[in-house]
């Protein structure tokens, strides 16, 4: 969950940099410079954009309630203390081939 939280932070600073970007980076008492835009700064901030939503898409599917057995539970109590693997991913990688 602390995952999620910092790439909604990041995702929300992008949107941000994004609307500067185009609203022409203006400086304070402007809210808007007419007829200027920045590009390399809106393409960055599109890239950056998408590479963290893809992030928090992943994360909330991961988190995604599936259920265990009593030993594939224990199991993945185990691999989940070890290295940190989801439920998710147990269920689909590990637990179809016991």
């Amino acid at each position: 969950a602390d995952l999620l939280i910092i790439r909604l932070c990041l995702a929300s600073a992008y949107v941000f940099l994004i609307i500067n970007c185009l609203t022409g980076s203006p400086l304070w008492p402007n809210l808007i410079h007419k007829d200027h835009l920045t590009v390399d700064m809106l393409v960055w901030g599109v890239c950056c954009f998408y590479v963290h939503m893809a992030s928090v898409v992943r994360l909330l599917l991961d988190e995604q309630h599936v259920d265990l057995d009593e030993h594939e539970e224990a199991l993945w109590r185990m691999f989940y203390r070890v290295g940190g693997l989801s439920r998710k991913i147990f269920a689909h990688q590990i637990a179809q081939h016991m």
